[in-house]
């Protein structure tokens, strides 16, 4: 495994990473998952940056990913994708046009596909701190807890991603521990962001008939998404029909969500996902002695030429490479 710490300290690391789930072990805090989608090999860096009271992190990585994730109870965060491409998608919404903001707060579910070269970056914090400091700016309807994922038109985001990247460039918070430079600092990065929900216009709450149809699409995906990794869970690689069975879509519906969401196949997608497993056991192997036929048809790989050109095309490396740098 070659997990390179550029920097690393408790609070201000970068990392430079050769494989999608290096990024799930980068953010300890979260429930979160990661899928390579894009053929070749992988380099990204995800920096993290902890200000006490707001800690952000910054991401970037060559290759086309499909992250899914949970936010924890009384934890909320504020992202940002880098706008301007068709393929990138946080939940049913397309970053090709505006600069958005999303408030997740705790326990909501995340589904993202982020393209190679697109960055995308977030904060997170205490959710009760965020709504403390909306609410002393007088703003009217935040008297409550927040409900779901909002969404905000904002010409702020650029600016505030911008100040991420900043962030992670800075070599003054290479300190031993969260100095009280830091913390202050954290705090009025807290309050910006509130400033900037109070500012910001939320988009509209109206469901039209093509936000249904992407919502329905989305959940389409998710659902297939869960049923396939409970099935590899159990190694059983399932077929088109196990989906359809299980979801209770036509396989036409299915085709389409993908299309539209993750724009590949549903077929592809999971050809993808049993080789990321794949990828995953060959970097953590179980035992000295295993082997890469025992891993790869414990996912259903019968033809193991076919999957040895597969596996080296979508991560552009032998599968022997890989088990070999999983057992130094």
């Amino acid at each position: 495994m070659d997990l390179a710490a550029t920097d690393a300290t408790p609070d201000f690391e970068h990392l430079n990473t050769d494989d999608a789930s290096l990024h799930e072990s980068a953010q300890a805090w979260l429930s979160v998952e990661y899928s390579q989608i894009d053929a070749g090999e992988f380099n990204g860096r995800i920096t993290r940056c902890d200000l006490g009271p707001v800690t952000t992190f910054l991401e970037c990585q060559n290759k086309a990913v499909h992250k899914r994730a949970q936010v924890p109870a009384n934890r909320c965060t504020i992202s940002m994708i880098d706008h301007g491409h068709n393929a990138a998608r946080f939940m049913k919404h397309s970053m090709e046009q505006n600069d958005q903001l999303f408030l997740m707060p705790a326990t909501t579910d995340c589904d993202l596909v982020i393209p190679g070269g697109v960055t995308s970056c977030y904060a997170v914090m205490n959710e009760s701190d965020l709504l403390d400091g909306i609410r002393a700016l007088g703003v009217e309807g935040w008297e409550q807890d927040i409900d779901g994922l909002q969404v905000y038109n904002s010409g702020s985001s650029r600016q505030l991603l911008e100040q991420f990247a900043g962030i992670a460039m800075n070599q003054d918070h290479l300190a031993l521990s969260v100095s009280d430079d830091d913390v202050a600092t954290g705090q009025q990065l807290l309050h910006q962001l509130a400033l900037i929900i109070h500012q910001a216009s939320a988009v509209g709450t109206t469901v039209d008939s093509g936000q249904y149809l992407r919502e329905r699409r989305l959940e389409v995906v998710r659902k297939t998404r869960d049923y396939i990794l409970s099935c590899l869970d159990q190694h059983s690689s399932p077929s088109v029909v196990d989906i359809c069975k299980d979801i209770g879509v036509s396989a036409r519906v299915l085709q389409y969500s993908f299309n539209d969401f993750m724009q590949i196949t549903p077929v592809a997608y999971l050809r993808i996902l049993r080789l990321n497993k794949v990828r995953q056991q060959l970097l953590m192997p179980t035992h000295a002695m295993v082997t890469v036929t025992e891993v790869a048809t414990r996912y259903g790989f019968m033809h193991l030429s076919n999957f040895a050109r597969d596996y080296a095309s979508l991560f552009g490396e032998r599968p022997s490479t890989t088990l070999q740098r999983g057992l130094r």
